[in-house]
């Protein structure tokens, strides 16, 4: 990389890829899709800090997943924006935790059939005490406090511990909220009016503000470069990042 940044006349752009599920940890080994906090977190970080990059393009192709996960990106990816231009690409789905880490770039960029938005939270634990009997096992809880158990798959939820459920449900939806509206320059009044879990096209998430302009990948690194101060006509080296997926230097883009 930086040898490449030597030869070439500006310093290359890098395209980090959030695809599949979003999970806590690292990538699956492989190639497998899945997109591990812990990987992607590092790639960021390191980002912000590596003068050898112009500018980032996060190309964000996932359903979502974890929301503690999905959090962790984010953090990173403001803190990134905060040092350099961050530039979003919507590939086909940017949904629930996938749009939640979206939100952190300016500008967003969709491809006009992007599933986009579901902005929303899901909560709640599978209860498997039927399946045990069936198989014959039997499990011997023992917990300490009201809601010790809570995430127990044997014992089914009470009452309180429902409410307890749906209140922090709740606290991380609003705080979905408040992200999406500070990323992208709405009112959380205009947020929750295309929020609750709807999802929209790339073109109808656009017409609601939750994108700035459709388009695609090379769209979006275009913008990148302007926004590094690159003419979009000069050649730059795209670097392609988590490494163990698809390592290295794209091409020169002209």
């Amino acid at each position: 990389l930086r040898l490449q940044a030597l030869r070439a006349p500006h310093p290359p752009i890098a395209v980090v890829q959030v695809s599949g599920p979003i999970k806590t940890g690292e990538n699956p080994p492989g190639g497998r899709a899945a997109a591990g906090a812990t990987t992607l977190c590092k790639e960021l970080d390191a980002l912000a800090e590596d003068r050898n990059v112009s500018a980032v393009v996060l190309r964000v192709d996932s359903p979502g997943g974890s929301g503690l996960a999905s959090d962790l990106i984010w953090r990173s990816a403001v803190r990134l924006r905060r040092a350099k231009p961050l530039v979003v690409s919507l590939g086909d789905v940017a949904a629930s935790g996938g749009y939640y880490i979206a939100a952190a770039g300016a500008p967003v960029i969709a491809e006009a059939g992007t599933i986009t938005g579901s902005i929303g939270v899901l909560a709640g634990k599978a209860t498997l005490a039927g399946l045990y009997d069936h198989l014959g096992v039997t499990k011997d809880v023992v917990h300490r406090g009201d809601h010790a158990a809570i995430h127990s798959d044997y014992l089914p939820l009470g009452e309180s511990e429902r409410g307890r459920i749906r209140a922090e449900a709740r606290a991380f939806y609003d705080d979905f909220l408040e992200k999406v509206a500070s990323g992208r320059g709405l009112s959380v009044e205009a947020v929750a009016a295309v929020a609750e879990g709807r999802v929209w096209t790339g073109q109808q998430a656009c017409a609601r503000g939750l994108v700035d302009r459709i388009g695609g990948l090379e769209e979006a690194i275009d913008e990148a470069k302007v926004l590094a101060g690159i003419g979009r006509d000069v050649p730059v080296p795209i670097v392609r990042l988590p490494r163990g997926r698809r390592a290295g230097v794209l091409a020169l883009l002209r």
